[in-house]
């Protein structure tokens, strides 16, 4: 009986990580998608040059950016951080979830 109940809560903790892994635990904020902020942001920064791009797993910002450009990234990382907080109304690199569309600053 004892096997059996720690077979249990180990299913149970497994699917647990592969469900946060997944899917994550926190909601996500649909204001994000449409958000005029964002555009305002984008229309007052003409020279800021950015595309759109879906995080899969793995990805982070820095390997988007060097992905697109097939090379390193010619602007020191605070500028980075930066220039995609203000593209995306303060969300910082670090807190991108997995299937959401952020805008990603072009060097």
């Amino acid at each position: 009986m004892k096997g059996l109940a720690i077979f249990i809560i180990i299913l149970v903790v497994v699917y647990s990580i592969y469900f946060d892994l997944r899917y994550g635990t926190l909601q996500a904020d649909d204001k994000q998608k449409d958000n005029p902020t964002t555009a305002q942001a984008v229309s007052s920064n003409p020279s800021l040059n950015f595309f759109k791009k879906k995080i899969q797993p793995g990805d982070t910002v820095l390997s988007i950016i060097e992905e697109e450009m097939n090379s390193t990234i010619p602007v020191p990382i605070e500028q980075v951080i930066a220039d995609f907080r203000y593209l995306n109304n303060g969300v910082a690199p670090e807190k991108i979830q997995l299937g959401k569309v952020y805008l990603i600053p072009i060097y």
